[in-house]
């Protein structure tokens, strides 16, 4: 007889000899080694440490994907409204290449300006212009005398709000 044919959890039948008939003891006999047995069953049937700690990671990693996947669930976008904002995006990158555009042209004709005008001056007066020669009229610090001030002198008419007694 195999011991698999069964149930695996119980252990199989012994059976009763010839000429013993107490049946009690034998049935108690048989209830203590069922429990050594399940006792055995369990202790090979659970799992390490290791194995219970590695399969509580695995869980709580499967349930971070799933709650991270139904977050990005709720804020893919469909195809048209993909297509829509890339539309937007292209139309701002536009005004500002020329937006950039616009600002390098006019700073170089601020610079080509600025150095036409530069060199009409030198023409003029036949020296380089620089920041000291550009005003040479320059004549130090000037005091301005105090008897430029004039006093003026108001009046006043009382009105009827100056009538009025001080609280």
């Amino acid at each position: 007889m195999s011991s698999s044919s069964g149930n695996p959890k119980k252990r199989p039948l012994a059976f009763v000899s010839e000429g013993v008939t107490d049946l009690e003891t034998q049935k108690a006999r048989e209830q203590v080694e069922q429990a050594k047995f399940e006792a055995e069953c369990k202790r090979r049937e659970r799992k390490s440490l290791r194995d219970q700690l590695r399969a509580n990671a695995i869980n709580k990693q499967k349930e971070f994907n799933g709650l991270v996947k139904e977050r990005d669930d709720f804020n893919r976008l469909n195809g048209e409204e993909l297509e829509y904002y890339n539309k937007l995006k292209d139309s701002e990158r536009k005004k500002e290449r020329d937006l950039q555009a616009y600002l390098d042209r006019g700073s170089q004709d601020f610079d080509l300006r600025q150095s036409q005008l530069k060199s009409k001056e030198e023409k003029i007066n036949g020296e380089p212009v620089t920041p000291l020669t550009k005003n040479k009229d320059l004549k130090g610090i000037i005091k301005k005398s105090k008897g430029n001030k004039k006093k003026l002198g108001l009046k006043l008419a009382k009105t009827a709000k100056d009538n009025r007694p001080p609280n």
